[in-house]
C-alpha cells in the first residue's frame, strides 16, 4: 500500500512538471471616462501601461465629439515611440487612427506590453475648443 501511494505522489510530480498549472484571469483597467476639454490646436494625452506578463492585449472604447463647426476630433492610439515621433511633429505610426469625425468605436489588439498612448488631437481646429465624451479600457489576460 505504501508503494502505491509512493508510486502515486511520484506520478503527481512528474505530471505537474510536464503540464504546471496555469491559470490566466481576465483584467480590464479603465484608461479614461468621462469628459475631455481639447483647446484648439493641442491634444490631449492618456498614458497606459501593459504589465509585461499580459497576453491578449486590446483596448477598446467609445468616443463622441461636441462643439466646433464639425462637432470632430481625431483619435489615436500610439505606442511609446510613435507617440514620441507624434510630439515632435514627426512621422509616427498608429495601432488606431479615427480620422477626422465625430464619434466612433473601436477594438484594437496590442502585440506586446508596454507604454502606450491614448490621444484627443484637436490640433486642426483654429479656435474652436472641442469636447469629447470617451470611455476606453485595456484588457487583457494575466
Amino acid at each position: 500500500m505504501l508503494l502505491i501511494f509512493i508510486i502515486a505522489i511520484v506520478v503527481g510530480v512528474v505530471i505537474y512538471a510536464l503540464y504546471p498549472s496555469s491559470t490566466t484571469t481576465q483584467h480590464t483597467t479603465q484608461i479614461v471616462n468621462g469628459i475631455a476639454n481639447v483647446n484648439a490646436k493641442t491634444y490631449v494625452d492618456y498614458p497606459f501601461t501593459v504589465p509585461s506578463d499580459a497576453s491578449n492585449i486590446s483596448v477598446s472604447g467609445t468616443f463622441t465629439a461636441h462643439n466646433g463647426v464639425g462637432n470632430d476630433i481625431k483619435v489615436f492610439i500610439l505606442d511609446s515611440t510613435n507617440f514620441d515621433n507624434y510630439a515632435h511633429v514627426n512621422g509616427f505610426t498608429s495601432l488606431y487612427q479615427s480620422g477626422q469625425i465625430t464619434t466612433d468605436s473601436f477594438n484594437v489588439s496590442l502585440l506586446s506590453s508596454g507604454n502606450y498612448h491614448l490621444v484627443l488631437d484637436n490640433q486642426f481646429s483654429a479656435i474652436t475648443q472641442k469636447t469629447v465624451d470617451i470611455e476606453a479600457t485595456v484588457n487583457y489576460l494575466k
